[in-house]
């Protein structure tokens, strides 16, 4: 951040450290500089910073937004999808993505196997 404050993936990365840290409302301030800073930049932690702000509903609106626009969505927005669904007491549509978020960690690590299976023995 001290060489470009203007880049939004800084300012989210940040947002993200600081849902950790418990600062919700100033990690809530950096993803929204981030989007300030670009109006196209879109990213699946903000979810997880507006679901710890108590605002399930638009952290599902900020996820369908990311699965619409991403072909290939991050793994972890499927998770999210159905931890803001249950905290809406969807529970049917929690299920669904918690079964997407599953099948998709299950075929990362199929394909992290088959890679190493097809590597010849002795390379790294």
């Amino acid at each position: 951040m001290r060489l470009d404050p203007r880049l939004p993936q800084a300012r989210a990365q940040l947002g993200y450290v600081l849902i950790y840290k418990r600062q919700h409302d100033a990690a809530m301030a950096e993803f929204e500089r981030a989007f300030a800073l670009n109006p196209n930049f879109i990213d699946y932690r903000y979810a997880l910073a507006l679901m710890y702000a108590a605002e399930p509903a638009r952290a599902i609106e900020v996820l369908q937004a990311i699965i619409r626009l991403d072909p290939f969505p991050p793994s972890p927005t499927f998770g999210q999808m159905g931890m803001a669904s249950y905290m809406r007491k969807r529970y049917g549509d929690a299920v669904h993505w918690c079964a997407n978020a599953y099948r998709a960690a299950k075929a990362a690590v199929a394909s992290c196997h088959a890679g190493v299976r097809l590597c010849p023995v002795g390379t790294t």
